[in-house]
C-alpha cells in the first residue's frame, strides 16, 4: 500500500530569477535606461515554464 503524490512547480509559469550578473557596459549603451551607471545586470532563469511530477510512496510493513 503506498500513496500518490501530483506536485506543480513553478505554476504560474514566471521567469523568476536563478543567478544574477554584473558586468561592465559599453559607453553610452542604454545610458538613459540605467542612468549612466558602468554596470549592467544580467539574469539568468532556469524554468520559465511550469514542471509537472508525479510520484509514489511506497510503504513496507
Amino acid at each position: 500500500m503506498g500513496d500518490w503524490t501530483f506536485t506543480i512547480y513553478n505554476v504560474y509559469g514566471r521567469r523568476n530569477p536563478f543567478n544574477l550578473y554584473y558586468t561592465q557596459r559599453q559607453a553610452g549603451v542604454d545610458s538613459d535606461v540605467f542612468l549612466g551607471s558602468p554596470l549592467g545586470t544580467y539574469e539568468l532563469s532556469i524554468m520559465n515554464s511550469p514542471l509537472f511530477a508525479l510520484t509514489y510512496n511506497f510503504v513496507f510493513d
